[in-house]
Formats: structure tokens, sequence, C-alpha cells
């Protein structure tokens, strides 16, 4: 829990500072975290560091990160729609290369990595680089950023003490159900202190309800990385963040929880400052 605790001092006021100095400072960290936690993925599945299809991965990851950089707001925008079609090309050049092999499981799992990874982080780009006006979207990064942090502590913290249910024992033993109404009920309250504290744009239980998507976001794409980590019969993707892990076991939750935020914002929420 030190270790725990050291790193988190270390790393929040970075990350905190990186989204305040927004695009391109967020894309530089959003990259070398894609293509770390590419790494750590190919490497719980048997691959190589350098080997070329980790390579291939890292660039893929790199694509959607760059494309997510150049993405705007605006509902018309192709930059977007060029992330999804670079994304099925990658998959339908691969599977001829997976069906001719007769890879397994876990060789379409490291394919598909690459566009888990890169298609997913690059929505706190898109996120962060709304074209807001009045409304900021660096408070609406912070926000999401502060919901999937207050799901995680919440949901620990109320699996301690009063966790007797588990939700899924055969992905990850010591998650509880209690311990995931714990971080619900976390990310909403810390939804509305920053509705207070930031100027977001919308009615109080719009932000509520965005907290609470995200916050369910963001305990389902925790499940999805233990189920990773329970096919590759390992604890942590790495030992890279002291306490933590590895970026993965980090970004595990944030790789769902962003791009539910953005997606209500630009295109549900539709504030009137935004676009």
């Amino acid at each position: 829990m030190t270790r725990r605790l050291l790193t988190a001092a270390v790393g929040l006021p970075v990350l905190w500072a990186v989204i305040w100095g927004g695009l391109p400072w967020l894309t530089v960290l959003v990259g070398i975290a894609a293509c770390l936690g590419v790494i750590e993925l190919y490497r719980m599945l048997g691959a190589p560091r350098f080997h070329p299809v980790t390579m291939f991965g890292m660039v893929w990851a790199l694509l959607m990160v760059v494309l997510g950089h150049f993405a705007d707001s605006r509902v018309d925008d192709l930059s977007r729609h060029w992330a999804h079609i670079a994304l099925g090309a990658g998959l339908i050049s691969i599977s001829p290369w997976l069906i001719a092999k007769r890879r397994n499981t876990l060789a379409l799992l490291a394919v598909l990595g690459a566009g888990y990874i890169g298609f997913l982080m690059a929505h706190p780009l898109m996120l962060r680089g709304l074209d807001s006006g009045a409304v900021y979207a660096r408070d609406w990064t912070y926000l999401a950023v502060a919901i999937v942090f207050a799901t995680d502590t919440g949901a620990f913290a109320t699996g301690r003490l009063l966790g007797r249910h588990r939700m899924a024992p055969s992905i990850s033993p010591r998650k509880t159900w209690e311990g995931a109404v714990g971080g619900l009920a976390w990310s909403i309250a810390a939804g509305i202190v920053l509705h207070i504290l930031l100027d977001l744009g919308v009615a109080l239980w719009q932000t509520v309800v965005v907290a609470a998507a995200a916050s369910v976001a963001a305990q389902v794409g925790d499940l999805a990385e233990s189920k990773v980590k329970r096919i590759s019969g390992v604890e942590d993707a790495s030992s890279l963040l002291p306490g933590h892990g590895g970026i993965l076991d980090r970004l595990d939750s944030i790789v769902l929880a962003i791009p539910v935020v953005y997606y209500l914002v630009a295109f549900v929420l539709k504030p009137s400052t935004v676009g």
C-alpha cells in the first residue's frame, strides 16, 4: 500500500498537469502508454518484446492515437471514421494469416489488442480536444479521470469493509457486488462534487448520469483485463508501476470509461457550447 501511495503521489500531479496543458502533451503521454500497454499485453500472451507482431501492434496503436489527436467535436469529422476504417482494415489484413496458421484464441486476442488499446485510448485526446467554448474540455477530462479513480477506490474500500458476495469468482475472486455498488456510489459523489467545482455546462442530473455510466464502464473494463490476465496466468500485466502492477493494470478502467464520457458529452448531452 505504501508503494501504491507513493506512485500515485508522483503520477497524479503529472497526469493533472498534462491534462491541463492539453494537446500535444497529452498525446505524447497517451502514445507512450499505448505502446507500453501493447508490449505488456503481447508479453502476457506469450510474444517476445520485439517480435514483429508486437511492433505491428505498437504502430497500429499509435495510428489510433494520432487519429484521436486530430479528431474534434464535429459529428461529421472524417478523422473519427478513419479510426474505424483503419481498425477494420487491420483486422481484415491479418485474418488470412490467422486462418492459415490456425491460431488460437490468444493469437486473436493479440491482434485485437492493438485496436483495443489504441482505439480506445484515442478517446482521452478526443475528449480533451472538444471544441468547447465556455464548457472546458479540460474539465470534462478531469471529471472522467476522477470518476475512474473514485470507482476504483470506492470499490476497493467498500469491498474490503462490506464485501460478501463475489461478483465474478472465476475472473477476479476478490471483486464483490458490494464493492461494485460502493464504487458506483463513490463515482456519483465525485461527479456531484466536481459538478459544483467545474463549469461543465449541463444539469446536475446529467452529470450524475455520466458518472454512473462511466463507473459501470470502468468496472467492466477492469473485469475484461482481469479475464485476459486469468487466461494468461499472470497476476499483474508487469511490474512497471510499483504497487500498481503494469500500465494495463492502471488503464483497464480508463479505456472504457473515457469513451463513454466522450460519446455522452459530444453526441447525447450536447451542451450548447460544445461543437
